[in-house]
């Protein structure tokens, strides 16, 4: 299984973008509805920027990265499902903070999109 780097980090660099900004305001906010609400709006301004400025542009000049070229089977199936399931039981588990949920749910589709295969038609 060869990893997908490059799909993953143009399909989720908004993603990358959100949480590293939310990381570095984190300790400097109040932790709780109002740090979720900021990485929210984060998160629209930085995907419709990179979206509508670079995606586009680059897709199509690379359309093999296009998502309707890849897919998710066998072992990055698995894993997806492993990394969910063991992430759901920590945020239950434990006390976690916000910023620990915002980590986690950036992080799966990472994980899923860097285990995925190009289609085979």
């Amino acid at each position: 299984m060869k990893i997908q780097w490059r799909y993953d980090l143009i399909n989720n660099a908004d993603l990358l973008v959100t949480i590293a900004i939310g990381s570095l305001i984190y300790p400097f906010s109040d932790k709780g509805l109002w740090f979720l609400l900021t990485i929210l709006i984060l998160f629209i301004i930085s995907w419709l920027t990179y979206s509508l400025i670079f995606q586009r542009s680059y897709l199509r000049q690379h359309p093999e990265d296009k998502a309707s070229h890849h897919e998710l089977r066998g072992l990055g199936m698995i894993m997806t499902v492993i990394v969910t399931l063991l992430a759901l039981l920590l945020m239950l588990t434990t006390n976690a903070s916000t910023l620990t949920f915002c980590w986690i749910i950036f992080t799966l589709p990472f994980i899923r999109d860097c285990l995925s295969v190009l289609k085979t038609d």
